[in-house]
């Protein structure tokens, strides 16, 4: 019988070596984020959809509030 585990290590290496890439690619791209053309736009771009979806947030939450007030007095 053939024994499984030289091709088992070369499973494993081919993944080791994968998951070294990606985490060097990765690395990389997060250092041309941070430091990159565009950064300071890319940091301000996140802070303006963070502040417009909190303040979408906010308002669904009045208008759920004056339908669930409006309805409780409408019901006399």
């Amino acid at each position: 019988m053939l024994s499984n585990k030289p091709i088992l290590r070369k499973m494993d290496l081919k993944l080791k070596a994968k998951e070294e890439l990606e985490s060097r690619v990765k690395a990389i791209e997060e250092l041309i984020e941070n430091k990159g053309l565009g950064s300071k736009y890319l940091k301000k771009a996140r802070k303006t959809q963070r502040l417009m979806n909190l303040t979408v947030l906010a308002g669904v939450g009045v208008v759920v509030v004056s339908l669930a007030t409006w309805a409780a007095l409408n019901r006399e």
